[in-house]
Protein backbone atom coordinates (compact mmCIF):
# COMPACT_ATOMS: atom_id res chain seq x y z
CA UNK A 1 0.00 0.00 0.00
CA UNK A 2 1.50 3.48 -0.65
CA UNK A 3 2.57 5.80 2.17
CA UNK A 4 1.24 8.42 2.30
CA UNK A 5 2.32 12.17 1.50
CA UNK A 6 3.47 13.20 4.38
CA UNK A 7 1.12 16.67 5.60
CA UNK A 8 3.78 18.84 5.27
CA UNK A 9 4.85 18.81 2.23
CA UNK A 10 1.13 17.93 0.90
CA UNK A 11 0.20 21.78 2.53
CA UNK A 12 2.98 23.42 0.65
CA UNK A 13 2.26 22.21 -2.49
CA UNK A 14 -1.20 22.09 -2.43
CA UNK A 15 -0.38 26.47 -1.57
CA UNK A 16 0.91 26.02 -5.33
CA UNK A 17 -1.87 24.13 -6.87
CA UNK A 18 -0.22 20.93 -6.84
CA UNK A 19 -1.07 17.37 -4.90
CA UNK A 20 0.45 13.91 -5.13
CA UNK A 21 1.19 13.79 -8.58
CA UNK A 22 3.85 15.98 -8.38
CA UNK A 23 6.35 13.53 -6.42
CA UNK A 24 7.29 10.08 -5.38
CA UNK A 25 8.35 8.09 -2.44
CA UNK A 26 11.60 6.60 -3.00
CA UNK A 27 12.10 3.85 -0.36
CA UNK A 28 11.39 6.39 2.31
CA UNK A 29 12.64 9.62 0.56
CA UNK A 30 10.53 11.97 -0.77
CA UNK A 31 11.25 13.04 -4.45
CA UNK A 32 9.96 16.29 -6.33
CA UNK A 33 9.39 16.39 -10.15
CA UNK A 34 12.01 18.60 -11.66
CA UNK A 35 9.15 19.85 -13.62
CA UNK A 36 7.25 20.95 -10.80
CA UNK A 37 10.06 22.95 -8.95
CA UNK A 38 11.00 24.89 -12.20
CA UNK A 39 6.91 25.55 -12.39
CA UNK A 40 6.86 27.01 -8.92
CA UNK A 41 9.82 28.62 -9.21
CA UNK A 42 8.17 30.74 -12.03
CA UNK A 43 5.06 30.97 -9.93
CA UNK A 44 7.10 32.95 -6.85
CA UNK A 45 8.64 34.96 -9.33
CA UNK A 46 12.42 33.27 -7.67
CA UNK A 47 15.17 35.01 -9.31
CA UNK A 48 19.08 33.28 -9.56
CA UNK A 49 22.16 35.48 -9.78
CA UNK A 50 24.80 33.81 -11.52
CA UNK A 51 26.51 30.82 -10.81
CA UNK A 52 29.83 30.41 -9.00
CA UNK A 53 31.65 27.99 -10.49
CA UNK A 54 33.48 25.84 -7.65
CA UNK A 55 35.22 22.75 -9.61
CA UNK A 56 35.01 22.25 -13.59
CA UNK A 57 36.79 19.59 -14.94
CA UNK A 58 35.30 19.15 -18.24
CA UNK A 59 37.61 16.17 -19.59
CA UNK A 60 37.01 14.11 -16.14
CA UNK A 61 32.82 15.57 -16.07
CA UNK A 62 32.77 16.47 -12.57
CA UNK A 63 31.48 20.02 -12.22
CA UNK A 64 30.28 22.07 -8.82
CA UNK A 65 28.91 25.32 -9.08
CA UNK A 66 27.46 27.50 -6.64
CA UNK A 67 23.96 29.01 -7.05
CA UNK A 68 22.01 31.76 -5.06
CA UNK A 69 18.60 32.86 -5.21
CA UNK A 70 15.71 35.02 -3.71
CA UNK A 71 12.03 34.93 -4.13
CA UNK A 72 12.35 38.70 -3.21
CA UNK A 73 11.86 38.37 0.75
CA UNK A 74 13.88 35.51 1.69
CA UNK A 75 17.60 34.76 -0.01
CA UNK A 76 19.26 31.09 -0.17
CA UNK A 77 22.02 29.09 -1.50
CA UNK A 78 23.67 25.68 -2.20
CA UNK A 79 25.92 23.88 -4.69
CA UNK A 80 25.39 21.54 -7.24
CA UNK A 81 27.88 18.83 -7.81
CA UNK A 82 27.94 16.33 -11.27
CA UNK A 83 30.61 14.30 -11.60
CA UNK A 84 30.78 10.21 -13.08
CA UNK A 85 30.13 8.65 -9.42
CA UNK A 86 26.51 10.50 -9.04
CA UNK A 87 25.55 11.40 -12.55
CA UNK A 88 25.06 9.19 -15.92
CA UNK A 89 23.91 12.22 -18.10
CA UNK A 90 26.51 13.33 -20.48
CA UNK A 91 25.81 17.09 -19.78
CA UNK A 92 27.40 17.80 -16.59
CA UNK A 93 27.39 21.47 -16.28
CA UNK A 94 23.57 21.21 -17.10
CA UNK A 95 23.08 19.10 -14.42
CA UNK A 96 24.94 20.74 -11.83
CA UNK A 97 22.98 23.80 -12.62
CA UNK A 98 19.65 21.87 -12.14
CA UNK A 99 20.81 20.46 -8.71
CA UNK A 100 21.92 23.79 -7.41
CA UNK A 101 18.60 25.65 -8.70
CA UNK A 102 16.70 22.93 -7.22
CA UNK A 103 17.76 22.63 -3.88
CA UNK A 104 17.56 26.56 -3.99
CA UNK A 105 13.82 26.46 -4.76
CA UNK A 106 13.34 23.15 -2.24
CA UNK A 107 15.00 26.04 0.66
CA UNK A 108 12.67 29.11 -0.66
CA UNK A 109 9.69 27.02 -0.76
CA UNK A 110 10.13 25.32 2.65
CA UNK A 111 10.62 22.09 1.45
CA UNK A 112 14.45 21.64 2.24
CA UNK A 113 14.92 18.31 3.77
CA UNK A 114 11.88 17.09 3.76
CA UNK A 115 11.73 16.29 0.27
CA UNK A 116 14.42 16.26 -2.45
CA UNK A 117 14.45 17.15 -6.30
CA UNK A 118 14.33 14.51 -8.95
CA UNK A 119 17.81 15.15 -10.32
CA UNK A 120 19.40 15.29 -7.03
CA UNK A 121 20.83 11.79 -7.63
CA UNK A 122 20.21 9.18 -10.55
CA UNK A 123 19.46 6.48 -7.95
CA UNK A 124 15.99 8.24 -7.98
CA UNK A 125 15.41 8.02 -11.35
CA UNK A 126 16.97 4.55 -11.35
CA UNK A 127 14.62 3.36 -8.46
CA UNK A 128 11.57 4.99 -10.19
CA UNK A 129 12.30 3.14 -13.39
CA UNK A 130 12.52 -0.73 -11.70
CA UNK A 131 10.13 0.22 -9.98
CA UNK A 132 7.48 1.04 -12.91
CA UNK A 133 9.33 -1.64 -14.80
CA UNK A 134 8.18 -4.18 -12.40
CA UNK A 135 4.51 -2.92 -11.83
CA UNK A 136 4.30 -2.22 -15.84
CA UNK A 137 6.44 -3.72 -17.92
CA UNK A 138 6.99 -2.75 -21.65
CA UNK A 139 6.01 -5.25 -24.16
CA UNK A 140 6.77 -5.43 -28.27
CA UNK A 141 4.58 -8.50 -29.08
CA UNK A 142 1.33 -10.18 -28.03
CA UNK A 143 1.61 -11.70 -25.36
CA UNK A 144 -1.95 -11.73 -23.67
CA UNK A 145 -1.79 -15.53 -21.75
CA UNK A 146 1.13 -14.09 -20.13
CA UNK A 147 -1.03 -11.10 -19.36
CA UNK A 148 -3.81 -13.07 -18.11
CA UNK A 149 -1.42 -15.23 -15.76
CA UNK A 150 -0.26 -11.98 -14.33
CA UNK A 151 -3.58 -10.63 -13.57
CA UNK A 152 -5.02 -13.64 -12.11
CA UNK A 153 -1.99 -13.47 -9.73
CA UNK A 154 -2.90 -10.35 -8.78
CA UNK A 155 -6.34 -11.02 -8.54
CA UNK A 156 -7.83 -8.11 -11.22
CA UNK A 157 -9.70 -9.10 -13.46
CA UNK A 158 -9.59 -7.09 -17.07
CA UNK A 159 -12.86 -4.60 -18.21
CA UNK A 160 -14.42 -5.39 -21.66
CA UNK A 161 -12.86 -3.53 -24.51
CA UNK A 162 -15.97 -1.17 -24.01
CA UNK A 163 -15.58 -0.07 -20.50
CA UNK A 164 -11.83 0.03 -21.48
CA UNK A 165 -12.30 2.40 -24.07
CA UNK A 166 -12.12 5.95 -21.80
CA UNK A 167 -9.90 4.89 -19.36
CA UNK A 168 -6.97 3.93 -21.89
CA UNK A 169 -7.56 7.39 -23.83
CA UNK A 170 -7.25 9.43 -20.66
CA UNK A 171 -4.23 6.93 -19.44
CA UNK A 172 -2.64 7.65 -23.09
CA UNK A 173 -3.42 10.74 -22.77
CA UNK A 174 -1.53 11.59 -19.40
CA UNK A 175 1.78 8.93 -20.48
CA UNK A 176 2.42 12.00 -23.66
CA UNK A 177 2.46 14.43 -20.82
CA UNK A 178 5.77 13.10 -19.39
CA UNK A 179 9.02 14.91 -20.56
CA UNK A 180 11.78 12.32 -18.92
CA UNK A 181 12.46 8.59 -18.42
CA UNK A 182 11.67 9.21 -14.98
CA UNK A 183 8.24 10.88 -15.47
CA UNK A 184 7.71 8.22 -17.75
CA UNK A 185 8.16 5.38 -15.47
CA UNK A 186 6.56 7.17 -12.57
CA UNK A 187 3.30 7.58 -14.60
CA UNK A 188 3.39 3.56 -14.85
CA UNK A 189 4.52 3.15 -11.82
CA UNK A 190 1.56 5.44 -10.40
CA UNK A 191 -1.28 3.74 -12.82
CA UNK A 192 0.08 0.75 -12.63
CA UNK A 193 -3.72 -1.21 -11.43
CA UNK A 194 -5.86 1.30 -13.48
CA UNK A 195 -3.11 -0.01 -16.64
CA UNK A 196 -3.92 -3.51 -15.70
CA UNK A 197 -8.07 -3.44 -15.41
CA UNK A 198 -7.75 -2.61 -18.83
CA UNK A 199 -8.54 -5.15 -21.77
CA UNK A 200 -5.91 -7.51 -23.34
CA UNK A 201 -5.88 -5.41 -26.65
CA UNK A 202 -6.25 -1.57 -24.81
CA UNK A 203 -3.10 -2.30 -22.16
CA UNK A 204 -1.19 -3.74 -25.23
CA UNK A 205 -1.70 -1.00 -27.70
CA UNK A 206 -0.96 1.34 -23.99
CA UNK A 207 2.21 -0.74 -23.65
CA UNK A 208 3.10 0.11 -27.66
CA UNK A 209 2.40 3.49 -26.87
CA UNK A 210 5.21 3.93 -23.73
CA UNK A 211 7.81 2.01 -25.54
CA UNK A 212 7.17 4.31 -28.88
CA UNK A 213 7.04 7.18 -26.09
CA UNK A 214 10.20 6.03 -24.10
CA UNK A 215 12.67 6.17 -27.72
CA UNK A 216 11.65 9.95 -27.91
CA UNK A 217 12.81 10.91 -24.39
Amino acid sequence: MPRKLDPKIAEVLKGFGYGAEAVWDCHGTWVVLHKVLEQIAAKVGIQFDPPTIIEADSKSKIVAICVQGTNGKQVEWSFGEAAPGNNKNSYPYAMAEKRAKDRVILKLIGLHGLAYSEDEADDFKETVARAGEKKAPTVQTEDRLDWDDILQDMGITPESAAKSREPYKALASAMKMATTEAELAHFAHENAQEIWRLSNEARHHLREAYNRHAETL
